[in-house]
C-alpha cells in the first residue's frame, strides 16, 4: 500500500473512531504515573542574536497565527547562525537556510491578489544565494522553500512596498522594489523596479543614485487624486528630474516633492495624529537631512501634500545623528490613548530632551520611552521597528517591537531586538544568553505575601527577556533583574548564590548573597560579593579577592559552627583573604559586620562548601566540610577534601588525587537503615585509595565508590525526590562534562537512584554547571522541579537557553488508557508494558506518548512525542474527553468527544512528534479556550504486520490528559 492509502485509510479509522466514541459515556482516566520531563526554561525564550536585526515584517495571516519575520544575523538556540528567523509568540525558527549575506529590507507580497496562492515573504539585500539556490538581491520565502524573482537584481536591495497603481483597475498589486542596482531581470532599471509576479519592470529611467525608503501615501485623504508612491534615499534626480532625496510615482511619471530634503532619507511612514479625528494623515519622512523643503527640521519631517513642516525640534545626536526606523505604535490597543509616531536609529535627543535611541511624536511634541532599549554605548542604534500582537486576537495587546545593535557593557551585542509594550522594555528571545552557574531559592520578604522566587547567577545580560546583569529572579511566570545588576571587567561573573540570616530570626529579614568576580552590583563598588536586602545591593566590607588562583569566589553556605550553641550560623566564602591577616587566604567567614579567619584558611581554591553530620543521630555535630584543588588546609596536609570541625581542619579519610567541583547530602534508601552520605563529585578518579570515577560517597568512615561513575567531571550535585510525598525514592542527580553514567549514555546529566545510573532523557548539549530543586508554583498542583544551569541550548532536544527544568510528576500531565491491562485488556488479547499502549508487530511493549513543555496558553511550547511506533505516519489527536476503553483494531481508544487532528506526521526511526518545523502550537491547532481547560491526546498508528492481531492492521499510543495554564 501507498504511503498516501496509508494515510488515507488511517482517516477513515479516524472518522470510524469519531462515530463510535459520540454514544459512549464519560469515563474516568485510570492509572497516574510518575514520568518527570524536561521542560525548556525560561518557557519560549530562546536563541540570542548576535548582531544587527536590520528589518522587521509581521505576517498577520500565517495559518498558526502571526509570525514575526526578522532579518540581519543571529544565532539561534541550536548554535546555528543565520540571516533571517520567524518567531511565533514562543520560538525562532530559521527560514530554511536563509541568504548568504546581510538582509535589509522584508514584505509580505501576494502575487495572484484574491487569488488561491498565499502571501510569501519577499526579502531583499545584498545576497545572491537564498536557500541554497541563486538568488539575487531579492528572493521570496512559500513556508517551505526559497526561489528568485526571476534573474533579480545586479545590486543590494534596500527598500520593499506593495502598491496598486491603478487602484480599482484591473491590475492587481505590483512588488516595488528600490536600491543601488541598475538592472532587475536582466534589463535596465535604475534604482527602483517593479515586479507583478512573473516579470520585472523599470519605473521610467529612475533614480542616480540609492533608494532606501518606500511607502504608498495618498496626499488628498478622500479627494479624487489616487494614492502615489513615494521613495527616499540619497538621488538627487528621479525620472530625469530634479528631486532631493524625495520622489513622487504617480500616473506612469516621477515628480519631486516640495523640493525634497537637504540629505538621506532612511525611513518614511504616513501617521494620523489624531487617529480618525479631523487631521488628514500626514508622510513622514526620516534620515540623516536638517532642512525639508527649505525650511529647518532636524532629521524628521512630515508632508500633508502641499508643504513640509518640522516635528518640533525634531530628533539629532548620538554616534548615528539620524532617522533609521518609523512606525505607529498605539500603546494601549483599544483603550482612549492616540497612536503615536515612534522614530529610532543613532539619536541621544528628541525635542531637546535627551532620548535613548528611541523616542515618541503625539502630534505636538517628543517624549522617550522610559530609558530607552539599549544603554547609551557607541556603536548602539535602533535599525528598525515595527508592532507586533504575538496572539492575534488573544488578551495579550501588541508591543512595539524594536531592533538594532545593541552592546552591553563594552562586549559583543548580546541582545538586538527589544519589545515596548507601553510601559516597559523587555528582550524578545533573549533566553538566559550567558552561561548559568549558580541557582538558589530566595523569599525577599520572608512571611510577607511574595512567595519564594528561583535566583540564577552566571555571566548572562538578559534573562527570558529582561534586563538582568549575571543575577535574575523567576517568580513563577516571569523573569526580573535585581537593581541594574553586576558589572565586572569581563562581565557580570556571579560563581555562587546563598541567602543569609546575620541576625538570626531577628527583625531583619535574610539577604540574597551573590558572590563571583565582579566590581560592583547595583552601582554600589563591592568587590565581588554582595548582598541585597529585598530593595538594594550593599558591599561586605573588610575582605578582598584572593589573587591566585583564578580570582573569583566560587563557593558560600551558611554553617553553625557551634551546632545548638549559643553562637548564631554565619556565611562561609570562598576566594577572599583578609588585608590585614595575609595568612588568612581561601576561605573566611562573615558574621554580618565582619570578616574573619576559618583556622589559617585553604592553600588553593574551594570549589564547593556543605554541612554534613558524620554519626547522624550521634551525639556529634554537623561538620563543614571544603572541597575543591588544594592540598594544604590550615597547615595539614589533605587531599582536595578537609573537614572544619569550628576549631581546626583535617583529613577526610585520604580524600580524593584531583580537583573536587561538587559536594551533596544524599541518603541512598530513604528512611531505610543506611544513613546519610556526603557525595563529592569532581574530576578525580580514586577517592580514599579506592577507584572511584568522578563521584564518590563519603560515609562518615570511609569512600566508596557511586556504581561505576561517569565518564567525566561531575560538576554538580543535588538530591531529589520526582513525586514528593509519593512512593518513588529520592535520587541523586549529577550534572557536568560526562557522557554516561554507569556504563550507559547520559549526556551531561544523569541520577543514582542508589543502585543504578540512569540518564535524564537526551540530557543537554552543554556542561551542566548548577543545580536547584524549586517549586515555582508554591502550594499549588505542580511539585517541584530541578532546575538545571548551565552553558548548554537545547536539554533532551528541545531548545533553550543555559536553563532548564526536570519537572517532578505533576497533576497537569496524567497518563492514561494504558495497554498493560490496567486499563482494560487489548484487542488480540496482549499485555503491554508499563505506561504504554497495546503491544504492536515490532514492538511487545507497545507504543508511548509523552509530553514535554509548558502547557500554557501564553506560553505554549508544548510537543508530544511518539516512540515505539510502526508504519509510516502517525496521525496526533485531541479530544474534550475521555471514553471507556474501547478496542480498536489493535489498541485501545480512549479518547472522545470534540475531536480534532492535530497533524498527520511522518514515522522515522519509530518515532513521530507534534509539532514539527511550521506547525501551530498544540494549544492554538487544538482551540484550547481562555483561561485553560483540560484536553485529552492519544496517537493513532498503522501496525506494519496485517498478520500481527489479524486482520486489523492500526494501533493507539496510551493517552495523555494536558491542563492547560492560562
Amino acid at each position: 500500500m501507498s504511503q498516501p492509502a496509508r494515510i488515507a485509510a488511517s482517516r477513515g479509522v479516524l472518522a470510524f473512531l469519531v462515530s463510535i466514541v459520540a454514544a459512549l459515556a464519560l469515563a474516568q482516566a485510570s492509572k497516574a504515573q510518575c514520568t518527570p520531563v524536561w521542560e525548556s526554561f525560561p518557557p519560549g525564550t530562546v536563541g540570542g542574536f548576535l548582531q544587527e536585526v536590520s528589518v522587521l515584517c509581521v505576517d498577520e495571516a500565517a495559518p498558526g497565527g502571526p509570525l514575526l519575520h526578522a532579518g540581519g544575523g543571529f544565532r539561534l538556540p541550536d548554535g546555528s547562525f543565520t540571516t533571517i528567523a520567524s518567531w511565533d509568540g514562543a520560538v525562532w525558527r530559521p527560514l530554511g537556510t536563509g541568504v548568504d549575506t546581510h538582509v535589509s529590507t522584508l514584505c509580505m507580497f501576494d502575487a495572484d491578489g484574491p487569488g488561491p496562492n498565499p502571501a510569501e515573504l519577499i526579502a531583499g539585500g545584498s545576497f545572491t544565494v537564498a536557500g541554497g539556490v541563486a538568488a539575487n538581491g531579492v528572493a521570496k520565502w512559500n513556508g517551505t522553500t526559497w526561489s528568485p524573482l526571476g534573474a533579480g537584481t545586479n545590486g543590494a536591495v534596500f527598500a520593499l512596498t506593495v502598491f496598486d497603481e491603478d487602484g480599482l483597475g484591473p491590475n492587481a498589486p505590483a512588488l516595488f522594489v528600490g536600491g543601488s542596482f541598475t538592472t532587475a531581470g536582466g534589463a535596465s532599471a535604475n534604482r527602483m523596479a517593479r515586479w507583478d509576479g512573473a516579470t520585472w519592470s523599470a519605473l521610467g529611467s529612475g533614480m542616480d543614485t540609492r533608494v532606501a525608503a518606500l511607502t504608498v501615501f495618498d496626499e488628498d485623504g478622500a479627494g479624487p487624486l489616487p494614492s502615489a508612491l513615494f521613495a527616499g534615499g540619497s538621488f538627487t534626480t528621479a525620472g530625469g528630474s530634479g528631486a532631493s532625496s524625495l520622489a513622487r510615482w504617480s500616473g506612469g511619471a516621477w515628480s519631486a516633492v516640495g523640493g525634497g530634503v537637504d540629505a538621506d532619507v532612511f525611513a518614511l511612514t504616513v501617521f494620523d495624529d489624531d487617529d480618525a479625528g479631523p487631521h488628514a494623515p500626514r508622510l513622514i519622512a526620516g534620515g540623516l537631512f536638517g532642512h525639508a523643503g527649505g525650511n529647518p527640521a532636524v532629521r524628521i519631517a512630515s508632508w500633508d501634500g502641499s508643504a513640509w513642516s518640522p516635528l518640533g525640534l525634531g530628533v539629532d545626536g548620538g554616534p548615528f545623528p539620524s532617522v533609521l526606523a518609523l512606525a505607529v505604535f498605539d500603546e494601549d490597543g483599544a483603550g482612549p490613548g492616540l497612536s503615536t509616531l515612534c522614530a529610532g536609529g543613532g539619536l541621544s535627543s528628541a525635542g531637546g530632551a535627551s532620548a535613548n535611541f528611541v523616542a515618541r511624536w503625539d502630534g505636538s511634541q517628543w517624549s522617550t520611552l522610559a530609558s530607552g532599549p539599549c544603554p547609551t554605548e557607541p556603536g548602539n542604534h535602533v535599525a528598525s521597528l515595527v508592532p507586533f500582537d504575538d496572539d492575534g486576537t488573544g488578551p495579550h495587546p501588541a508591543r512595539l517591537l524594536v531592533g538594532g545593535t545593541y552592546e552591553w557593557d563594552g562586549g559583543l551585542a548580546h541582545a538586538t531586538l527589544a519589545a515596548w509594550d507601553g510601559a516597559d522594555w523587555s528582550y524578545l528571545g533573549a533566553g538566559m544568553n550567558g552561561s548559568v552557574h549558580a541557582l538558589s531559592a530566595y523569599d525577599d520578604d520572608g512571611a510577607g505575601p511574595n512567595a519564594p522566587a528561583l535566583v540564577a547567577g552566571g555571566d548572562f545580560y538578559f534573562a527570558g527577556g529582561a534586563l538582568a546583569r549575571g543575577v535574575a529572579r523567576w517568580n513563577g511566570d516571569a523573569w526580573s533583574g535585581f537593581d541594574s545588576g553586576m558589572i565586572g571587567t569581563s562581565g557580570p561573573g556571579v560563581r555562587s548564590l546563598a541567602v543569609f540570616d546575620d541576625d538570626a530570626g531577628g527583625p531583619d529579614l535574610p539577604e540574597l548573597i551573590a558572590a563571583g568576580w565582579f566590581g560592583s552590583a547595583g552601582g554600589v563598588l563591592v568587590g565581588s560579593i554582595a548582598a541585597w536586602n529585598g530593595s538594594a545591593w550593599s558591599a561586605l566590607p573588610g575582605a578582598q579577592i584572593d589573587p591566585s588562583p583564578s580570582p573569583e569566589v566560587t563557593a558560600m553556605v551558611v554553617f553553625d559552627e557551634d551546632g545548638s550553641g549559643p553562637t548564631p550560623a554565619v556565611l562561609f566564602a570562598s576566594g577572599l583573604r583578609i588585608a590585614s591577616q595575609p595568612g588568612a587566604f581561601g576561605l573566611l567567614r562573615w558574621n554580618g559586620h565582619a570578616w574573619s579567619a576559618v583556622g589559617g584558611g585553604l592553600a588553593g581554591r574551594v570549589h564547593a562548601l556543605a554541612s554534613f553530620d558524620e554519626d547522624a543521630a550521634g551525639p556529634g555535630a554537623p561538620a563543614l566540610f571544603a572541597a575543591g584543588e588544594f592540598l594544604v588546609a590550615g597547615g595539614v596536609p589533605v587531599s582536595h577534601v578537609a573537614r572544619w570541625n569550628g576549631t581546626s581542619w583535617s583529613d577526610v579519610g585520604g580524600g580524593v588525587d584531583a580537583a573536587v567541583f561538587a559536594l551533596a547530602v544524599f541518603d541512598d534508601d530513604d528512611a531505610g537503615p543506611n544513613p546519610p552520605a556526603l557525595h563529592a563529585g569532581g574530576a578525580f578518579t580514586i577517592a580514599g585509595g579506592v577507584g572511584a570515577s568522578h563521584v564518590a560517597k563519603w560515609s562518615g568512615a570511609a569512600w566508596s565508590s557511586v556504581g561505576i561513575g561517569t565518564s567525566a567531571n561531575v560538576r554538580a550535585l543535588i538530591a531529589f525526590d520526582a513525586d514528593g510525598a509519593g512512593p518513588d525514592r529520592s535520587t541523586l542527580v549529577a550534572g557536568g562534562d560526562f557522557t554516561s553514567a554507569g556504563g550507559v549514555s547520559a549526556n551531561r546529566i544523569a541520577r543514582w537512584d542508589g543502585a543504578l545510573w540512569s540518564s535524564l532523557g537526551a540530557g543537554t548539549n552543554g556542561v551542566v554547571r548548577a543545580l536547584c530543586i524549586f517549586d515555582d508554583d508554591g502550594s499549588g498542583a505542580a511539585p517541584n522541579s530541578v532546575f538545571v544551569g548551565g552553558t548548554f541550548n537545547s536539554a533532551d532536544n528541545q531548545t533553550t537557553a543555559n536553563l532548564a527544568r526536570w519537572a517532578g510528576c505533576a497533576s497537569t500531565l496524567q497518563p492514561f488508557c494504558f495497554g498493560d491491562g490496567s486499563s482494560g485488556p487489548c484487542p488480540c488479547p496482549n499485555v503491554g508494558a508499563t505506561g504504554r499502549g497495546c503491544p504492536n508487530s515490532s514492538f511487545a511493549s507497545g507504543a508511548q506518548l509523552l509530553v514535554a513543555g509548558n502547557a500554557s496558553l501564553g506560553q505554549d511550547t508544548v510537543v508530544l512525542s511518539t516512540s515505539s511506533v510502526t508504519g509510516p505516519a502517525c496521525i496526533f489527536f485531541q479530544g474534550t474527553n475521555v471514553i471507556a476503553p474501547l478496542p480498536i483494531d489493535d489498541g485501545l481508544g480512549c479518547v472522545g468527544g470534540a475531536l480534532i487532528r492535530l497533524g498527520t506526521k511522518p514515522v522515522s526511526a519509530k518515532a513521530s512528534s507534534y509539532p514539527q518545523s511550521g506547525d501551530a502550537r498544540v494549544s492554538v491547532r487544538g482551540q484550547v479556550p481562555p483561561p485553560g481547560a483540560t484536553r485529552y491526546y492519544q496517537v493513532f498508528y498503522r501496525n506494519a504486520a496485517p498478520g500481527f492481531c489479524a486482520p486489523a492492521t492500526s494501533n493507539r499510543t496510551n493517552g495523555v490528559a494536558i491542563s492547560w495554564s492560562y
